[in-house]
């Protein structure tokens, strides 16, 4: 497939990881390695950015300390999805 020569380039390599605020906890190891974060789906719950291992755990137990009824609409949600990639150098847009 064409798109698998160009997958070392573009910013959401081969090592993106898909995980669910839920699965957080129980899927990163808390360091201080950092990630570019942003939601899998197109929405604004959490602006993309790079963030370190050990601050996204912490958001992610937070937002689950919370029921479902408490989270208002557009917020992080027990459920939302997130990509999580290597930070990459952008040297041109």
């Amino acid at each position: 497939m064409t798109e698998t020569a160009w997958q070392p380039h573009l910013l959401n390599g081969t090592d993106a990881v898909f995980l669910t605020l839920r699965d957080m906890p129980g899927n990163l190891p808390d360091t201080a390695e950092e990630w570019f974060v942003r939601p899998v789906g197109d929405s604004k719950e959490l602006p993309g950015k790079v963030i370190s291992t050990g601050t996204l755990l912490r958001i992610a137990r937070r937002v689950l300390a919370l029921g479902e009824e408490e989270i208002p609409p557009g917020s992080l949600r027990h459920d939302t999805a997130l990509m999580l990639t290597r930070p990459a150098t952008i040297l041109k847009e």
